[in-house]
C-alpha cells in the first residue's frame, strides 16, 4: 500500500493461482479481477473485487460445485463475524422503537440495532447485566413498553431507574462493548479505547473478567487503547497465576516519519513485558520522580 494505491492478494485452499487486485485509494469496490479455473470437465470464471469472490457461469454450465462456492465463501463469512466499538458509539435516546429483524451487515451497530437486540434477544440481556454488575455493581433492563412499541434500555440501581442515555458515557458505552460479547454473531469484536469516559478502577474491573468473558463466549476481541489501565490488570493476573501469559498478546503502534510501525512485545511468566512500554510507564515515573523532588525541595 502506498498513498496511491493498493495492491491485495488471496490465496484459497484448493485453488492453485492467487488473486490479485490493484486498486486505487479511496477503493470503491470497482476494480475486478478474472481467473479461469478448471474442476472437472469444466472451466469457471472467478471475479474477485479484492474482497468478495465470486463465480461467473453461463446457461451451457453446470452448477458450480459446493466445494467450490464453500471455499469462496469463507472469508465472507469470516468478515462477517467481524464488529467494531468505536469511539463515538453509543446509546442516544431515552426510547428506541421496536423492530422485529435486526440488520447485522454493517462493521458497526447503530444503537437502534443494539437496544431490540438487548430486548429481544434470548439470554443477551441477562449475560450483559449479570456482567456490568460484576463490574460496576450496577443492573440493566432493557424492556418494551405497549402499545407504542417502543423500547427503553435502562441503567438500575436498585429501584432507582435511569435511561442509558442520561448516565455516564463510561458506563453507556461498557454496555455497548458487553452486548457485542454476549451476541452470538460476533467473534471478533474490534474496540477502540475501551478506557474512554471510565473511572480507572473501572476499566480495571472490566479487564480482570474480559479474558473470562471471551473464553466463555468463544470470542477474540482487539483493542487500540493509550492507557496502561488497561494493561496492568492484565500483567498482574500474569504475575499472581490467575492469567495464563499465552492467552492475550501486546503490541506497541508507533509513528516512524510517515512508516506505521506494529511491535510485538514479550510477556514473561512473570507478568513483566520486555524492555517495558514506551511511553507509558517511563513516562509515570518521570512525573513521580518530579514530584517527590518538588516534595523534597519543598521540606528544605
Amino acid at each position: 500500500m502506498n498513498r496511491s494505491g493498493c495492491h491485495a492478494s488471496e490465496t484459497l485452499h484448493g485453488i492453485q493461482e492467487p488473486m490479485s487486485v490493484q486498486f486505487q485509494l479511496p477503493y470503491g469496490l470497482n476494480q475486478t479481477n478474472t481467473y479461469q479455473y478448471k474442476f472437472g470437465s469444466s472451466e469457471y470464471t472467478l471475479l474477485w473485487n479484492g474482497l468478495t469472490p465470486s463465480v461467473q457461469t453461463t446457461a451451457q454450465q453446470p452448477v458450480p460445485p459446493k466445494h467450490l462456492t464453500d471455499v469462496l465463501q469463507v472469508n465472507q463469512q469470516i468478515l462477517s463475524r467481524i464488529f467494531l466499538v468505536h469511539l463515538r458509539q453509543q446509546f442516544r435516546t431515552f426510547s428506541y422503537r421496536y423492530s422485529p429483524t435486526v440488520d447485522l451487515n454493517r462493521v458497526s451497530l447503530f444503537d437502534t440495532e443494539l437496544a431490540n437486540t438487548l430486548s429481544t434477544g434470548g439470554d443477551i440481556q441477562e449475560k450483559v447485566s449479570t456482567w456490568l454488575e460484576e463490574i460496576a455493581g450496577i443492573d440493566l433492563a432493557a424492556r418494551y413498553l405497549p402499545p407504542a412499541g417502543q423500547l427503553r434500555v435502562e441503567a438500575r440501581w436498585g429501584t432507582l431507574r435511569t435511561p442509558l442515555s442520561a448516565d455516564g458515557l463510561g458506563v453507556n458505552r461498557l454496555v455497548t462493548i458487553l452486548t457485542h460479547l454476549a451476541m452470538p454473531e460476533v467473534k471478533l469484536l474490534l474496540v477502540e479505547e475501551p478506557e474512554a469516559d471510565l473511572h480507572p478502577k473501572l476499566v480495571s474491573a472490566v479487564m480482570k473478567i474480559l479474558l473470562r468473558i471471551l473464553r466463555e463466549e468463544g470470542k477474540q476481541m482487539l483493542m487500540s487503547t493509550h492507557s496502561e489501565h488497561v494493561v496492568l490488570p492484565l500483567l498482574a493476573g500474569v504475575a499472581n497465576g490467575t492469567i495464563d501469559r499465552t492467552s492475550f498478546a501486546v503490541y506497541y503502534v508507533h509513528k516512524e516519519r510517515l512508516l506505521t510501525k506494529v511491535d510485538p512485545l514479550t510477556v514473561d511468566d512473570k507478568g513483566q513485558i520486555e524492555g517495558g512500554l514506551e511511553g507509558f510507564f517511563d513516562v509515570d515515573w518521570q512525573i513521580m520522580d518530579e514530584y517527590l523532588k518538588g516534595l523534597a525541595k519543598g521540606s528544605d
